[in-house]
């Protein structure tokens, strides 16, 4: 467990954004710009293993928003989260920011139902269509 606490240190915060905030963000954009190019053709030795890399390109994108969603707009924070208003001064943050929009709340949610955690609520194309829901896949 770390004993690194709240409020953290300028040096701190500024190396800690320097590796991890930094890779967060250019992970989401550079994955973002690979799934969204259409001539990119995902292959591999069989059809499963092109498949599977396809899966994770969109799993890496997934998760790396979610990472960057809860950076800006996570409200309660755990002791060893690192949030954007552990970078201001208390509640300069919460003031400069804009409230999390629908899509970026969606997506949030997909990202941890889906992708973080085994619930329920990853429901396949055939469970969801069994269930009366359309399978909804606007990230895939």
């Amino acid at each position: 467990m770390s004993t690194i606490q709240r409020p953290y240190s300028d040096s701190y915060l500024l190396a800690y954004s320097d590796e991890h905030v930094l890779y967060e963000i250019g992970m989401l954009f550079r994955t973002g710009a690979v799934i969204s190019n259409h001539q990119l053709k995902v292959s591999g030795p069989t059809a499963a293993h092109a498949e599977t890399l396809a899966n994770v390109l969109v799993e890496a994108f997934g998760l790396h928003l979610r990472n960057v969603i809860d950076f800006l707009f996570l409200e309660r924070p755990k002791p060893t989260d690192i949030v954007a208003a552990d970078f201001c001064a208390p509640g300069g943050w919460e003031e400069a920011r804009a409230t999390i929009n629908a899509t970026l709340e969606v997506a949030r949610s997909r990202a941890n139902r889906e992708l973080a955690h085994l619930t329920t609520d990853r429901q396949s194309g055939p469970l969801q269509r069994r269930n009366g829901m359309q399978p909804h896949c606007s990230w895939s």
